[in-house]
């Protein structure tokens, strides 16, 4: 996979600026079905020369602006999984509620969505990734600590759970899940989870 260079906190803000407006362009050319993802058409909704994308990128096609884009996603996801979280006091309703966000995101991003999953990740777009999964831990760590969940090792429900939710996902947004049970299918689901964590 085409690597990306990695942005310098030394950079003047004129050209982390504008190497954020070119992610952002990326992701609107992303979001439009009747365009394809190109180095020509992300600089041309930029408003930047084609010579300007690949400089930033370091590649000729995009393969680092893909990564960008999948990182950003991530952060995307992150915020609204933060926001969910923090409308619950219960943790594991909370933990719920994290999952129905996060079926909700790719709902509403599925083009994106596929993206932040579709090829190796590099170095930013990891560290994304585990940042937009903290929201859930520090719910996860709660309900442990509260005795919700005993019992379990939390760092392989941790993985667990990420793939749970990103099935359902992939599933709704293929339209292999009735779109109507949503919110009592990722309950029942992670549920099962979570009680298949408790001692026996």
């Amino acid at each position: 996979m085409a690597r990306y260079r990695t942005r310098d906190s030394s950079e003047e803000p004129s050209v982390t600026e504008s190497h954020q407006h070119i992610v952002k362009a990326g992701l609107r050319v992303l979001n439009d079905e009747t365009r394809k993802l190109d180095a020509r058409t992300v600089a041309a909704e930029a408003g930047k020369a084609l010579g300007t994308v690949t400089h930033h990128f370091k590649v000729s096609g995009v393969g680092g602006l893909r990564s960008e884009m999948a990182a950003e996603g991530f952060r995307m996801l992150g915020a609204e999984l933060e926001t969910a979280g923090r409308r619950k006091r219960d943790p594991k309703e909370g933990l719920y509620a994290l999952g129905v966000a996060w079926v909700r995101f790719a709902e509403k991003n599925p083009r994106l969505y596929r993206l932040m999953f579709a090829e190796n990740w590099a170095p930013d777009t990891v560290v994304a990734f585990e940042e937009a999964r903290q929201p859930a831990l520090d719910h996860l760590n709660r309900a442990a600590a509260t005795r919700q969940i005993e019992g379990g090792d939390l760092a392989m429900l941790r993985w667990a759970g990420t793939a749970l939710l990103h099935g359902l996902a992939t599933l709704y947004i293929t339209g292999n899940l009735p779109k109507r049970r949503l919110k009592s299918l990722v309950r029942e689901t992670l549920g099962y989870l979570l009680e298949g964590a408790r001692p026996k």
